[in-house]
């Protein structure tokens, strides 16, 4: 989810604020469990994303929504928020379920098919997609609004909510479209892994690249503090390439760090939890020093 996604669930209510905030603490509790597999984590977080999911439903039925604009809001930007996270692991799961355990042909075969089935799906509904990317407005009450007529038999059957109080058909296109970016670049960082060249084994292993272990959201927050101190290139470097080289080295799918970022951003109290946790270390380091 990108920055101006984010910036429309911040004008929700509080009360959906805080679920969806309890939920990505949840996922990122999730990813650095010592011990958990890829298929494990996807699990437990699709089965979280899909309580996050119906908290949401029962919190509309418990708030009816009566004005027309303040629907669409709902339909078109808050519930695909949670709805794609549920989307987005469920795939995930599926994706490892049936992941080849065999050779690094079969297994690039595979993740080549993951992602040739998301770009199937991107071009099916490019006209709907495009109606996204451009920000356009002028269909959101056929779309987003539950009483539209509407051509949803002209989607997947399998996509649809037949319940219409709380679905209208296009809502789930929308967190589908959302899921999928992260989709493409998650089976992306899957196929460079897998093809990578075996490690060294002689004197030049001591240049092997260190794995982070820590949360990724901490290493956003340290390539966000980098990227801003100017540290690098006397301040000349782009965001986007210190992601990618940290990415690289330490081999972790940062994802959408612009909305890791904003939840850094959002957190109630000490938003710079590894800036600090850093300076706390190198300062009981020298005092320990000092003693000695």
């Amino acid at each position: 989810m990108n920055a101006r996604q984010w910036r429309v669930l911040e004008g929700a209510p509080v009360d959906i604020q805080e679920r969806y905030a309890q939920l990505l603490q949840e996922l990122e509790t999730l990813s650095v469990q010592p011990g958990n597999n890829a298929l494990a984590v996807a699990s437990a977080a699709w089965k979280a994303s899909r309580v996050a999911l119906n908290w949401l439903k029962t919190y509309l039925e418990q708030h009816p929504i009566v004005a027309v604009e303040a629907e669409i809001i709902f339909f078109k930007k808050i519930k695909p928020v949670f709805q794609q996270e549920y989307l987005y692991w469920m795939s995930v799961f599926e994706g490892w379920l049936h992941f080849p355990m065999g050779t690094e042909k079969a297994v690039k075969k595979y993740v080549q098919q993951q992602l040739d089935s998301l770009a199937h799906f991107q071009q099916v509904h490019t006209a709907f997609f495009q109606y996204l990317r451009l920000e356009r407005t002028d269909l959101d009450r056929q779309y987003f609004t539950r009483q539209s007529s509407g051509d949803e038999e002209l989607l997947d059957p399998l996509l649809l909510d037949r319940d219409r109080t709380w679905s209208t058909g296009y809502d789930v296109l929308v967190a589908r479209y959302w899921a999928n970016e992260r989709l493409v670049a998650y089976w992306q960082q899957v196929l460079v892994t897998s093809t990578e060249q075996p490690a060294p084994t002689g004197p030049e292993q001591k240049y092997l690249p260190l794995r982070w272990t820590a949360s990724k959201a901490a290493l956003v927050e340290l390539i966000y503090a980098l990227q801003s101190s100017g540290v690098y290139n006397n301040g000349q470097v782009e965001l986007k390439q210190l992601v990618n080289f940290f990415s690289h080295y330490f081999q972790v799918d940062l994802g959408n760090f612009y909305h890791v970022f904003n939840e850094i951003r959002l957190r109630k109290k000490n938003r710079t939890q590894l800036l600090d946790l850093l300076k706390q270390k190198v300062v009981a380091k020298m005092d320990e020093l000092d003693l000695n």
